[in-house]
């Protein structure tokens, strides 16, 4: 009998997309394969380098924060990083769930 996929078998399978990482598993590190941003630990970026496509880390720009929340423009173009409270919204991600992980937003969409 076959072993089922997991995170932590040291291969990859599933719908992982790099070694125990991607997919439905905890995001990889720079470096490791992906198919999207969301595969990439710490806001990084899915990129094609003409043979796979790969983590590399985002780039910041501007830095901003506000009452226990932080916001960081990244540099590929639309792209902001935020984190924290967001009590009424100001995380601009559409609902007021607190996020202790940064995510994505429009840059349009913070407060």
């Amino acid at each position: 009998m076959c072993a089922e996929p997991s995170c932590e078998d040291g291969a990859e399978d599933g719908d992982e997309t790099d070694v125990d990482c991607g997919g439905s598993c905890e995001p990889c590190e720079a470096g490791a394969g992906c198919a999207s941003d969301a595969d990439c630990r710490f806001e990084g970026v899915c990129e094609a380098d003409g043979v796979a496509s790969i983590c590399r880390n985002a780039t910041i720009g501007d830095i901003g924060n506000g009452e226990r929340f932080t916001c960081v423009r990244l540099a590929e173009p639309g792209k902001v990083a935020c984190w924290g409270a967001n009590d009424y919204g100001q995380l601009g991600l559409g609902d007021t769930e607190a996020r202790a992980r940064n995510r994505r937003s429009s840059p349009g969409s913070i407060r």
